[in-house]
């Protein structure tokens, strides 16, 4: 699934920051959301960052993002793994982002998990 109905209200928030945003979205997929969001902030914001995470990155998420032509201070970039592996280790490093999309796996004791995470996150 993408949030194809969320990417006005996310470009909004983004863009209304008025420092560089945190971008992060769990449960990548084909990228959709993901590269649509990175490439309107490519064009709106000198700075950002956007992370994915993703069971399983597919190859042409990747190869869209690295085509994007991002300035030295837009970074964008997905993680392979388990979103309860990866959200922890970026609590330990005190990442935090502006706007997430929670789109992993769908199951009571992973959403409450990710959730849990993600109030530390945000």
């Amino acid at each position: 699934m993408s949030y194809h109905g969320y990417i006005p209200l996310v470009k909004g928030h983004l863009a209304n920051l008025g420092r560089p945003a945190a971008l992060l979205e769990v449960g990548v997929d084909r990228g959709v959301t993901l590269v649509t969001l990175v490439a309107f902030m490519a064009r709106a914001m000198p700075a950002f960052i956007a992370v994915g995470i993703d069971v399983k990155v597919q190859e042409q998420v990747v190869l869209m993002l690295d085509n994007l032509d991002l300035g030295p201070n837009q970074v964008a970039f997905c993680t392979e793994g388990n979103s309860l592996d990866v959200l922890p280790q970026l609590v330990e490093r005190k990442a935090k982002f502006d706007a997430v999309l929670l789109d992993g796996d769908h199951n009571y004791h992973t959403v409450s998990r990710e959730l849990a995470l993600l109030e530390e996150l945000t």
